[in-house]
């Protein structure tokens, strides 16, 4: 983890690649384990798709900021970990509007995913106020 840290510190706008990552990874999980076995999650295919939908949206934009937005990538970057707050508070109130449905695996699933993807956004709005690069 100190590595990772160290080469955030060294390159901060990679920040963006790890969310564009991160945001990958969401989307085949949702689609991969949630949609496959839906019926051991309880959650609707109708949120599961909304969730994808956001997942890879995210995935998109936070590639094309890493390979595009070369001056400015601070105020992208607090774009998307604005959207990875918004992403986590919609997830609880759909989350919240199912409950009924929800079984322990998909409480266990979101349990895991909504406190990384938090951290995520606040790790990335620290980065984007203290970095020293342009």
């Amino acid at each position: 983890m100190s590595q990772f840290l160290k080469t955030i510190e060294s390159n901060p706008r990679l920040i963006l690649a790890v969310d564009g990552a991160g945001a990958l990874l969401t989307a085949t999980l949702l689609l991969g384990v949630l949609g496959t076995f839906s019926n051991h999650f309880g959650v609707p295919s109708s949120v599961i798709t909304k969730l994808v939908l956001a997942a890879v949206l995210f995935a998109l934009y936070s590639f094309s900021c890493f390979f595009l937005a070369h001056h400015k990538w601070r105020f992208f970057l607090r774009i998307i970990a604005s959207a990875n707050l918004l992403y986590c508070g919609l997830t609880a109130l759909l989350l919240f509007a199912h409950r009924e449905q929800l079984t322990y695996l998909a409480w266990a699933y979101f349990s895991l995913e909504l406190p990384i993807v938090i951290a995520l956004a606040f790790f990335e709005l620290k980065v984007a106020s203290t970095a020293s690069h342009p």
